[in-house]
């Protein structure tokens, strides 16, 4: 539905790739047995929000194509929230990526595309995301939100 995007179109510039090889250090990092533990030290802690801040402040102004850069970045956002721990690291990724996603709807991005992303961190349910994205100042993304809230509570 989307088409076949291969994988040799990605992390070709510099910010991109820079980016990708900082949260490759940063799971690396805290891999293992001693994961868990490791993520819970300063010092991981530190360098896992540094990287949510660099993340949310590239604007893929040197991506040659727009769709690359929506996906280098949501693929970025949604490993990060897979990586870090609930709660004080997480929130604040989730909102960035649902930020991001409000400002990403202009047209340009394939609208299947855009809904897949969406889609990914409405799944995630963690506590706080519903509500973020009902507020996100969005349309859409709010009536989703309410549309999940509704379908999760008839469900229980």
């Amino acid at each position: 539905m989307l088409g076949y995007a291969p994988p040799e179109n990605y992390w070709k510039t510099v910010e991109s790739q820079r980016l990708l090889l900082e949260f490759l250090t940063l799971r690396d990092a805290a891999g293992g047995r001693r994961g868990a533990a490791i993520k819970r030290t300063l010092e991981w802690q530190t360098q896992a929000q540094q990287f949510l801040l660099e993340l949310e402040l590239w604007n893929g102004a040197r991506e040659p194509v727009e769709r690359e850069y929506f996906d280098e970045k949501s693929l970025l956002f949604d490993a990060y929230a897979d990586l870090v721990p609930p709660g004080a690291l997480r929130t604040p990724a989730i909102v960035s990526a649902i930020d991001f996603l409000r400002r990403s709807d202009t047209g340009r991005v394939p609208r299947a595309l855009w809904f897949a992303n969406l889609s990914r961190v409405i799944e995630r349910r963690d506590p706080g995301v519903l509500a973020a994205l009902e507020q996100s100042g969005h349309p859409l993304i709010s009536l989703y939100a309410r549309a999940e809230r509704l379908l999760t509570g008839r469900r229980r």
